[in-house]
C-alpha cells in the first residue's frame, strides 16, 4: 500500500476528475496544474495505482459477461493511448530532472573550483599577514637600537661637555696662579713664565679645539640618529597600515568564500519547498 498523504489523495481525486471531465487519462502536468502542487514524484505514484485500480476494475467487468464488447474494445484503446501518455510524460519529465540534476552538479564543480580559489587567496593573505607582523617586530627592534645609541650619544656629550667646564676652570685657576708667580718672582724668571704660561696655553687651545671637535662629531652623530629614528617610526607606521588593509582583504576574502555555499543552500531550500 503506498504511504497516503494529502498531495497523493487529491492526485488520486483528480485523476478520476480528468478522465470524466475530458475522457483523456491523467498526466503529470495534467494532475499538477489541478491540484496546484509541483510534486512529481508523488503525482507518478498517485498516477501509477490509480491506472492499476481502474484497470483492474474494467477487467473485473470485462470478464463479466453481460457487459458489451465493444465497450470493452474501446476502454481497452483508451487505456492503451493512457498508458503511452503516461509514458511519454514522464520520459518527458525524467529528461528535465537529469538536465537539472547535470545543472545542480556543473554548479556544484564551479563552487568548488572558486572555493579553492578562494583558499588559496586566503593562505596567500595570512602568509603576507604573517610577514608584515614579522617586519613590524624587526623595525620597533631597529627603533629601539637606535634610540639607546642616541641616549648613550646624549650622555657621552654631558660628560665631555663637563670634562670642558672642568678644564675650563683648571686653566683660570693656573692662569691666576701665574700671575702671582710674575708678580713675586725675579725679572729673570718673567720670560720662562711667561713662555711656560705661552706653552700652557697653546697645549690648552688644542685640547680645547680637540674637545670642541668631538663634541661637534657627537651632535652631528646625534642628529643622525635622530633622523633614522624618525624615518623608522614613519616605515612602521606604513607597515600598521599594511596590516590594517592584509586583515580587511581577509575578512572579505573569508565573507566571499562563504557565499557561494549560502547561494547553494538558499537554492536547495527553493528546491525543497518546490518538491514538497
Amino acid at each position: 500500500m503506498p504511504k497516503l498523504t494529502d498531495t497523493y489523495a487529491r492526485a488520486v481525486e483528480a485523476c478520476d476528475l480528468i478522465l470524466f471531465e475530458t475522457g483523456k487519462f491523467p498526466t503529470i502536468d495534467s494532475v499538477r496544474d489541478r491540484i496546484g502542487v509541483n510534486s512529481p514524484t508523488t503525482i507518478n505514484k498517485a498516477i501509477k495505482h490509480w491506472t492499476e485500480a481502474f484497470a483492474k476494475k474494467h477487467y473485473e467487468k470485462k470478464t463479466q459477461p453481460d457487459v458489451p464488447t465493444v465497450l470493452f474494445n474501446a476502454v481497452e484503446a483508451v487505456w492503451r493511448l493512457a498508458v503511452t501518455q503516461a509514458q511519454q510524460a514522464y520520459a518527458l519529465k525524467e529528461i528535465e530532472f537529469q538536465q537539472q540534476i547535470a545543472d545542480l552538479n556543473q554548479l556544484l564543480s564551479h563552487t568548488r573550483e572558486e572555493s579553492e580559489r578562494n583558499r588559496q587567496g586566503l593562505e596567500e593573505a595570512l602568509a603576507l599577514l604573517q610577514e608584515a607582523h614579522a617586519n613590524a617586530g624587526e623595525m620597533q627592534e631597529a627603533i629601539d637600537h637606535v634610540d639607546k645609541e642616541s641616549n648613550d650619544k646624549t650622555f657621552r656629550i654631558s660628560q665631555l661637555e663637563f670634562q670642558l667646564q672642568e678644564t675650563n676652570a683648571r686653566h683660570e685657576s693656573e692662569k691666576k696662579d701665574w700671575d702671582a708667580t710674575r708678580e713675586s718672582d725675579h725679572a729673570w724668571s718673567l720670560k720662562r713664565i711667561e713662555e711656560e704660561k705661552e706653552l700652557a696655553a697653546n697645549r690648552w687651545q688644542d685640547k680645547v679645539g680637540q674637545l670642541n671637535n668631538t663634541v661637534a662629531a657627537l651632535k652631528e652623530s646625534e642628529g643622525a640618529l635622530r633622523q633614522s629614528a624618525y624615518l623608522a617610526r614613519k616605515d612602521v607606521d606604513v607597515l600598521n597600515s599594511r596590516i590594517k588593509e592584509l586583515e580587511a582583504d581577509l575578512d572579505r576574502m573569508r565573507l566571499d568564500q562563504a557565499m557561494p555555499f549560502k547561494r547553494k543552500l538558499d537554492k536547495r531550500k527553493i528546491l525543497g519547498r518546490g518538491v514538497n
